[in-house]
């Protein structure tokens, strides 16, 4: 009965094994096409502009600029240039 048990248990333990890894071998199509580093860059410069209270002018267009890059990038319509 102990050894029915374990096997099943062992059975069931790859099975879900191999679901996660199906799972992510399916995902990572999708994630070719996708670049988390302007994301991650705009949050790591909203964390500089909340510590400097006094932002200047080029600071702020510098922002609106990379806002409006992020904007064409996730738009479904690409942008003429």
């Amino acid at each position: 009965g102990s050894t029915a048990s374990l096997t099943a248990g062992f059975v069931s333990w790859i099975l879900r094994g191999g679901s996660l890894l199906a799972s992510l071998v399916s995902t990572i199509p999708l994630l070719n096409h996708f670049d988390p580093l302007p994301i991650l860059r705009a949050q790591s410069k909203d964390k500089i502009n909340h510590n400097d209270d006094d932002a200047t002018g080029d600071e702020a267009e510098n922002e609106t600029d990379e806002k409006s890059k992020l904007d064409e990038i996730f738009s479904s319509k690409p942008k003429d240039k």
